[in-house]
């Protein structure tokens, strides 16, 4: 037991040591253990919860002792929940558990619910401790900072288990409030002569640092050592077994690169550019200046605005590093090259086919020409060239050639066109004689002679003077035919007038008669004689009839016809008329003036109206002699005695 005090004596010396300097270096704040436990759902086996949550001189920062037992249960009574109240309501953000002497008997895993003093709960932590060798502290930050935590319920749910004795131990719980202070990391940019580094500004050197990934280290100053450039890392502070948060995460940059010494390579002038100068060893990250200025640089490391002659070195430069300058350089002036050919053309001829020249014609040049085959004489003429045929031609001097000329050819003479052939067609009865250009081409012009004609579409001529001979010639571009054989056309053949017949008093007469032409009736059966007067027509008949000539026949007449109506008696000698009816001023002696009458109407506005009906049917007892007007059958009838019949006109003879 004393050497049991004694250690316990020295521990102590350590850790009140402890506490003052990390009091002065971190802030901590420990609130202490709960003032009361309220209870447990087990009994322990050994000790007293008392002990746990007595306080037992534990003010300061750190604990300096603990319980005599302390609390034991068996393992096989897990889980275990010991409910806690805080003296007062406390900010807590981790906590620290103090273990048994024997390290075999280690709580492993618990689960700690927080409480308001309202009840409310305020979050749930489930914790795994470390298993720590002897007596000492497992220092655990919370996943969340709790305010105004009234009271806690602390669960083990359990331990490691492996104490021979099958059992749990836990002598302490405190709440802390703050771990140690987070490591404040400050960086410095890379340069173009050093990596960049970090530093720890709160570091203190009684403090262990331990870096995620590892290999850092923290040398005096806070001055970090041994990251690789690019990484990204996080510390944390431990200082007698608390661990702060990790830091946030940070990185340092490589040495900023120097960029090399830029490459110039350069091109012989051509006949077509200037000569040019490339950086072949080109970073389009670098910026690139020119001395003399002027020139710029694109992609691929392309220099442009030289000045041809001038002499150029270039410097690269990277963020705020500058290579050395390169070799200097510079390009040629474009070689010279011959003017592209101007080719003319005249079109061809009738008697000739077209020409071309080199109309900026230079004896000094050589002159090429695809597809090969013409050549050029004095003067630029080019000679030896295919009709139809497509070219272009090329200059040449010492070194250079010029561009293509343009496409040029010649047309093959112009070919005269053919005589043209005209066939006639007779006169007829309906048009005259027609004429027709046999082998008419659209693409040719026709000429007349004498003027007058015109050809259409097929070669069919119009316009021609009956009876008068015409010649005609085509023409196509500035060539003409030889003359046509002389041709004309006859006058339509003549037809005769159409017929016009009259009708008086039962006589039919073609009034315009003609004894040359022959008559024909339709229907057949009348015929004319001296005079034009006709014979054998059927009363009551229609006819009409055609003149003919010796070819031609004339529209038919119109459609004429007679009736026998034997004329009535207007003799003053006649019977006098007995009965009148009239709307004017009767005049003496009348109706009996007006002879041979039954009945006399007389009116200037008025008309007869006999009695109107829908039709026959619906008179219901007609009687014989009886006249009325059928509106369904448009007609005045009149019933006989036995039938009604329409009145129409009849010989009444």
């Amino acid at each position: 037991m004393k050497n049991s005090h004694l250690k316990q004596c020295i521990n102590l010396f350590f850790l009140l040591l402890s506490s003052i300097l990390l009091a002065q270096i971190t802030g901590t704040h420990y609130v202490g253990r709960p003032a009361n436990y309220v209870s447990a759902d087990k009994t322990p086996n050994v000790g007293s919860l008392a002990v746990i949550c007595d306080g037992e001189g534990k003010t300061g920062n750190v604990s300096s002792g603990q319980g005599a037992y302390d609390c034991y249960w068996l393992k096989d009574l897990n889980p275990i929940t010991i409910k806690l109240n805080m003296a007062s309501p406390s900010k807590i953000s981790a906590m620290s558990f103090y273990g048994p002497w024997g390290f075999d008997e280690w709580v492993k895993d618990v689960e700690i619910k927080f409480y308001n003093n309202s009840n409310a709960l305020l979050g749930t932590e489930t914790l795994t401790l470390p298993q720590i060798s002897g007596t000492a502290y497992s220092n655990v930050p919370l996943s969340a900072v709790y305010m105004n935590v009234a009271r806690v319920e602390f669960k083990i749910l359990n331990g490691y288990g492996i104490s021979p004795f099958n059992r749990v131990s836990l002598s302490e719980i405190v709440f802390k409030d703050q771990i140690v202070d987070v490591p404040v990391i400050q960086q410095t940019a890379a340069s173009c002569s050093a990596a960049g580094t970090a530093t720890i500004t709160n570091y203190n050197s009684v403090i262990t640092y331990q870096f995620s990934p590892s290999g850092p280290s923290v040398g005096a100053g806070g001055v970090i050592s041994g990251m690789a450039a690019g990484t990204n890392y996080t510390v944390k502070a431990v200082y007698n077994g608390d661990v702060s948060a990790a830091s946030t995460s940070f990185s340092i940059e490589e040495k900023l690169p120097t960029p090399v010494t830029p490459t110039v390579s350069t091109t012989p002038a051509t006949c077509s550019a200037s000569g040019t100068a490339t950086i072949s060893n080109y970073n389009s990250a670098y910026t690139y200046t020119f001395s003399p200025s002027g020139p710029s640089i694109s992609t691929g490391g392309i220099i442009s605005g030289m000045t041809v002659g001038t002499n150029y070195t270039v410097t690269a430069k990277s963020a705020s590093c500058t290579s050395a300058a390169s070799a200097s350089f510079s390009i040629a002036g474009m070689l010279p090259t011959p003017v592209t050919p101007t080719v003319s053309t005249t079109p061809a001829i009738c008697s000739a086919s077209g020409t071309a020249t080199i109309s900026n014609y230079n004896s000094a040049y050589t002159y090429t020409f695809s597809p090969s085959g013409p050549s050029v004489g004095a003067g630029g003429i080019i000679s030896g060239m295919t009709v139809g045929t497509n070219y272009i031609v090329t200059a040449k001097n010492s070194s250079c050639t010029s561009a293509s000329s343009t496409s040029f050819s010649i047309a093959a003479m112009l070919p005269t066109p053919v005589t043209p052939t005209v066939s006639t067609t007779p006169a007829s009865c309906s048009a005259a004689g027609t004429a027709t250009i046999s082998n008419y081409n659209s693409a040719y012009a026709y000429t007349f002679s004498p003027s007058g004609p015109s050809v259409g579409a097929g070669g069919i001529i119009s316009g021609m003077t009956a009876g008068t001979n015409y010649t005609v010639t085509a023409k196509s571009a500035g060539c003409t035919s030889t003359a046509s054989a002389s041709f004309s056309i006859a006058a339509m053949l003549p037809t005769p007038a159409v017929p016009v017949v009259s009708v008086i008093a039962g006589t039919a007469t073609i009034s315009n008669y003609n004894s040359a032409y022959t008559y024909v009736f339709s229907p057949a059966g009348p015929s004319v004689g001296a005079g034009g007067l006709i014979s054998g027509m059927i009363a009551g008949t229609s006819y009409t009839v055609t003149a003919k000539n010796g070819s031609c026949t004339s529209a038919a007449s119109t459609s004429f016809s007679f009736l026998c109506t034997k004329p009535g008696d207007f003799s003053s000698a006649g019977v006098p008329t007995k009965f009148g009816i009239t709307v004017q001023q009767k005049q003496a002696g009348w109706p009996e003036s007006i002879p041979n009458g039954f009945i006399i109407l007389e009116s200037k506005t008025k008309g007869l109206v006999i009695t109107r009906v829908q039709n026959q049917a619906v008179i219901a007892d007609p009687k014989e002699g009886m006249l009325i007007y059928d509106i369904d059958a448009a007609c005045v009838k009149l019933y006989n005695g036995t039938l009604w019949n329409c009145i129409q006109r009849s010989c009444n003879n």
